[in-house]
């Protein structure tokens, strides 16, 4: 391969590391939770792990600023003369190795210690490792044809113009939750008919219905936050929780024996503690149901009772479960988090799908309808 297209790949892999580390930082300092298919949620896990962050800064960050580096160099290879080829080249060299190096040990810290898998930071690693691969085949070529090539500051602009504009739709998509809050038609106590499943005043203004499941990435970070958020709005919000378990998914097995957990919890009163309880652990730690139960035990359930119900398949808790599912997904709900938000004065409650919570409930009139915080 000529020293023309090497170079033209190196600027591609260059925006294309731009456009992931630039991404994970903005979700980091945006506090929105980056989308995770392959690793089936594996990116907000490692997002909260401590391990993800050196002296209280992100990784990401680290890894923004070394695809920059990679980015300079590529204009410096793209406009440069051909007496700094060399060095500019070495220096790339030298970039690329200790990124291939640091990515890698990202990587095993991900799999093995924290058991995680990531789509971006895979992709972070695989960009890395292939600049270390061409950045070292560039470096045996001829380089007396690449400033004289006229194609490489388009490709140069051209990637820089696909990063960037794909960046800012990325961002503006995890934002507005695909395009903001839909009106549902639905009645509460469709969603949510026993009073277990409430906290907060029945006379607020504003109730928020939450769809999730205790072993989701996603939840285990907005549900304590919609918790904490009602405790400090607590006459004008009341929130609900319904079980949404996912548990023909990987990594969500226990969902649904959490969920009949929960629902047991109803029955003794003793919901929201469970629900807080759960959530308050690390997923890690209650990764057996033995552990499920102890937590259940802690706010003062019997987990011998509790036990022998859920091995008896206890219709009386099952049931409630497949309805909330049933439900939820008539009333548009697809994924979890998800929540359905009624206002006092409006004629139909709003429905809010993964990080789109924070920006319905800013919008004038539910706001208006929630108020100030209490000190």
């Amino acid at each position: 391969m000529s020293a023309i297209w090497l170079n033209r790949i190196l600027i591609l892999l260059a925006w294309g590391g731009i456009f992931v580390a630039g991404f994970l930082t903005l979700a980091h300092y945006m506090n929105f939770v980056v989308p995770c298919k392959i690793g089936a949620g594996g990116c907000a896990k490692l997002a909260e792990d401590p391990r993800s962050f050196w002296f209280n800064i992100p990784v990401a960050v680290y890894g923004l600023g070394g695809y920059l580096g990679f980015v300079v160099l590529a204009a410096l290879r793209t406009w440069g003369a051909v007496d700094q080829m060399r060095r500019v080249i070495q220096a790339g060299l030298l970039m690329a190795g200790i990124g291939t190096l640091v990515s890698l040990y990202l990587q095993y810290v991900a799999l093995v210690q924290i058991g995680a898998r990531c789509d971006w930071c895979i992709a972070s690693a695989a960009i890395m490792l292939l600049s270390l691969v061409f950045m070292g085949l560039l470096s045996q070529r001829d380089l007396d044809s690449l400033p004289n090539d006229r194609i490489n500051p388009m490709v140069f602009v051209g990637s820089a113009i696909l990063a960037i504009g794909g960046l800012g739709v990325m961002v503006k998509n995890q934002v507005d939750g695909g395009g903001g809050p839909k009106v549902v038609d639905v009645r509460l106590d469709f969603l949510a008919p026993k009073a277990a499943y409430f906290l907060g005043p029945e006379d607020a203004p504003v109730t928020i219905v939450e769809f999730a499941d205790f072993y989701c990435p996603s939840c285990r970070i907005r549900s304590p936050e919609l918790i904490k958020y009602q405790r400090a709005h607590p006459k004008t919000v009341r929130i609900a929780y319904r079980s949404f378990p996912l548990f023909e998914k990987e990594g969500h097995e226990l969902s649904l024996a959490a969920s009949m957990v929960a629902e047991y919890a109803a029955e003794k009163g003793k919901y929201w503690e469970f629900v807080e309880g759960l959530y308050s652990v690390d997923k890690d730690e209650v990764g057996t149901f033995d552990r499920v139960l102890e937590v259940a035990q802690l706010v003062g359930l019997n987990k011998d009772e509790a036990r022998q119900r859920i091995a008896a398949k206890d219709e009386k808790l099952l049931d409630p479960i497949y309805e909330a599912r049933k439900r939820g997904e008539q009333s548009g709900v697809s994924e979890t988090p998800s929540f359905i938000i009624f206002v006092r004065g409006m004629e139909n409650p709003l429905l809010a799908q993964g990080d789109n919570l924070a920006r319905t409930l800013a919008m004038p009139q539910v706001a208006d309808a929630i108020g100030p915080a209490t000190p």
